[in-house]
């Protein structure tokens, strides 16, 4: 009997230990999962935003087609930069919109923006130097495109723009604005 007693009061002694290690309540355990639910909502927003900031990269990044139209309408701006320097009026018309033409009297490049008649000297002096990049896009949903270009001269520098469309699947100069 006495080792019956034993054996209860051991069997107890080890529940009462079981119980009392440890600070786990129950209000414990529920306010340590709102912890984490809350910090890993936390987390879910910062890697959202991460994921939200790499779409927006993505989607600014230029496409095929794009880096393609540019690099046609650059070749094409320079060749017409040379052709003007050295007054070569067949090229100059062969890239030429079917409303922009050439006046070889006057070496001008001639058009109608909006309802007026723009006439534009030859541009002269323009070496790879003295000329920057400074930008590219679509026009009119991609039915025009347009280069900017820096051209430096003496301490300042005046800016000249090159519109091109299609026409008969080819990119063509429509005209060229310039303060240079």
């Amino acid at each position: 009997m006495l080792k019956e007693k034993w054996y209860w009061v051991s069997i107890l002694f080890c529940l009462l230990l079981v119980g009392c290690t440890g600070n786990n309540s129950p209000t414990t355990n529920l306010e340590q999962l709102d912890i984490s639910a809350l910090d890993m909502e936390d987390q879910l927003r910062k890697e959202n935003a991460i994921l939200e900031d790499q779409v927006k990269q993505l989607q600014r990044r230029p496409t095929e087609t794009f880096m393609m139209d540019l690099r046609e309408n650059m070749n094409i701006s320079f060749k017409i930069l040379h052709a003007m320097e050295n007054n070569d009026y067949a090229y100059l018309e062969s890239v030429s919109a079917s409303g922009l033409s050439i006046d070889k009297v006057e070496n001008q490049v001639v058009y109608m923006y909006g309802s007026q008649e723009v006439r534009l000297d030859f541009l002269k002096g323009i070496q790879l130097d003295n000329l920057e990049y400074w930008g590219s896009g679509y026009l009119e949903d991609e039915a025009g495109f347009q280069l900017i270009f820096a051209h430096y001269f003496e301490e300042t520098h005046g800016t000249i723009y090159i519109d091109f469309i299609r026409e008969d699947g080819r990119w063509v100069c429509n005209g060229i604005i310039t303060n240079a």
